[in-house]
């Protein structure tokens, strides 16, 4: 994985969402542009961390709390998919 790349694209969409809710005039539009702007930061901070847990020499596979969030994912994706 490029971390770099991640963390960049993860910043840039936070920035994004800041500008959009600067300009929201409706709260709850706001609101939500400012949590996704959130979101984001959550998930460049996250691809920090992998990053320098791969540089320190934690093997992913090795590593209980990432496996623990790629099972989290997995599992709110398969719930949250509509059947079809």
């Amino acid at each position: 994985m490029n971390y770099e790349r991640s963390i960049a694209f993860h910043e840039s969409l936070q920035a994004t969402y800041e500008t959009m809710a600067a300009g929201a005039s409706d709260p709850q539009r706001k609101a939500r542009y400012e949590d996704l702007a959130w979101g984001e930061y959550l998930a460049a901070q996250a691809s920090r961390r992998d990053r320098d847990r791969v540089a320190a020499g934690i093997r992913p596979q090795d590593d209980e709390g990432l496996k623990a969030r790629l099972a989290a994912g997995r599992n709110r994706l398969v719930h949250e998919t509509p059947a079809s």
